[in-house]
């Protein structure tokens, strides 16, 4: 299995009419929002866009319910969902011994709420901050008493800490998502973010070779896409790290 990240463009499939009405709908709603909410601007009314627009998102959310569908259509998208995308990840991470840093951030947490719907054998939660390891590690036993939650505290920057826990724990499929990602105080702490977003990918990544991880999937940005500032510089240079390893690596 390849370590790093890898992009999957999906096929353009036929868009159906109702489709087509609820993308009208949301061009109409941010127009008219937009527009009165200029106007309110004017009057020395305080006016919200990014509000107004999320309320038009709702009401175009709420409009798509009431447009019939084709049954057909309908048929084809539920055949693509269960056997397409979920059907993947439902072999990737059924029984198997899950590892996931960085498990209490913003989107570790949610990581960690995905990956626990597919019934991994063992999921192992990381995090250096003890509040948020502790508050998903409640969160997780409570939606899933099935499986067993292992919360660890570990920095990735620690190399021997990360290389233990590999070695305790033996995990099939690694999601590496603990990072340094605040743009402005990444700009100002800029070493922190190398040894985060860097050396520690750099741990993760060559602990799972060591070890013989199946799988490593390193959670990356679109801001590491022709980067402009240094977080996006760190995690650009951790994708480039795990490209290279997967040229070397004939296990993970």
């Amino acid at each position: 299995m390849p370590c790093g990240y890898r992009v999957v463009h999906g096929s353009r499939r036929r868009r159906d009419p109702a489709t087509r009405d609820r993308r009208r709908f949301r061009r109409q709603h941010r127009a008219h929002h937009l527009r009165h909410g200029k106007d309110a601007d004017q009057r020395g009314n305080r006016f919200d866009a990014a509000e107004q627009i999320d309320h038009a998102e709702r009401e175009a959310g709420h409009a798509a319910r009431v447009f019939d569908a084709d049954a057909d259509d309908q048929q084809a998208d539920e055949s693509y969902r269960l056997q397409g995308v979920d059907g993947e990840v439902t072999r990737l991470i059924e029984g198997n011994t899950i590892l996931l840093t960085g498990a209490g951030g913003s989107i570790g947490s949610e990581l960690a709420r995905q990956i626990s719907q597919f019934n991994p054998k063992k999921f192992v939660v990381c995090d250096i901050s003890e509040h948020f390891l502790y508050s998903i590690d409640l969160e997780l036993r409570e939606l899933h008493p099935e499986i067993e939650i292992v919360p660890r505290i570990a920095d990735v920057r620690n190399r021997e800490r990360i290389r233990a826990l590999f070695g305790e724990f033996s995990p099939d499929i690694v999601f590496h998502a603990a990072a340094l990602k605040q743009v402005p105080l990444v700009e100002e702490n800029v070493l922190e973010a190398v040894k985060t977003n860097v050396l520690g990918t750099q741990n993760c990544a060559d602990a799972a070779v060591e070890f013989g991880v199946g799988v490593f999937v390193m959670i990356s940005t679109d801001k590491a896409v022709n980067p402009t500032n240094v977080m996006g510089a760190t995690k650009r240079a951790a994708e480039a790290y795990c490209q290279a390893l997967d040229l070397r690596s004939e296990t993970t």
